[in-house]
């Protein structure tokens, strides 16, 4: 199918591969040629999980995006925190050294994973 498309339109303008969800199956199909989303801007065309649409049958669209967080990771500065231990323990004692490597600096990472849900709203 994607060859045939191509011949007739050229290379699309945009290609867009997406994970489609079956909500018959609960799962996530392969990603392959029946899952990209190709638009052929010149000649006013967009193929859609291999069907061919013109710009003309579009009738409305739905457009949204999540950001969720997949995972986060804290990193604390080993440096920081033995030379905040001594000056805390060196002003107040142990109890000092406690608090002062407990107020060493942390950085958390966040791994993020965008969700971009596009529905069209096509005849036919």
């Amino acid at each position: 199918m994607g060859n045939e498309l191509t011949n007739l339109y050229g290379e699309p303008t945009i290609k867009i591969l997406a994970r489609c969800y079956s909500p018959l199956t609960g799962h996530f199909q392969s990603t392959n040629f029946a899952n990209e989303i190709w638009v052929f801007e010149p000649y006013r065309k967009i193929s859609i999980r291999g069907v061919v649409y013109d710009f003309s049958q579009i009738t409305g669209y739905s457009l949204s995006v999540n950001n969720q967080i997949v995972s986060s990771n804290t990193k604390t500065s080993t440096g920081s925190a033995l030379g905040r231990a001594a000056l805390g323990g060196a002003l107040f004692g142990p109890v000092g050294a406690i608090i002062g490597a407990g107020t060493a600096k942390q950085t958390t990472e966040y791994e993020t994973e965008d969700k971009t849900v596009i529905t069209l709203f096509t005849f036919r």
